[in-house]
């Protein structure tokens, strides 16, 4: 490698962008996602990682790290975005669990109060 090709780690985000409006600023549909690879130029080697540049902030990419912010190879940055989304998928549906759950004994309290409030 010569000194003028740049070093960079890749890391894919998800991004997603508004949909048009029509003359009454309404939405004309959801928008639309998409799946995006960021190159992150290293700036700097240490003993344990790498820095890089990351939309213009600074970020440091641990060596030894399960899970890194960005990756050697565009196919383990792929596996990795699929990791990040699973996980977030699976905390997402234990929370619409759990907001399901509280509203079904919210409703019995509610039947509760409403059966004593009638007596």
């Amino acid at each position: 490698m010569t000194t003028s090709e740049q070093v960079v780690l890749y890391r894919y985000e998800e991004v997603r962008y508004a949909s048009s409006l029509n003359e009454f600023d309404e939405c004309l549909g959801p928008g639309r996602l998409e799946v995006v690879l960021y190159e992150c130029p290293v700036l700097k080697y240490t003993p344990h990682g790498t820095q890089v540049s990351y939309c213009g902030s600074l970020r440091f990419v641990l060596s030894c790290a399960k899970k890194k912010f960005a990756c050697l190879t565009k196919h383990e940055a792929i596996i990795s975005f699929l990791a990040r989304k699973t996980r977030q998928s699976e905390i997402l549906v234990r929370q619409i669990e759990t907001c399901e759950s509280a509203i079904n004994l919210g409703e019995i309290i509610a039947r509760k109060l409403v059966n004593h409030d009638d007596k």
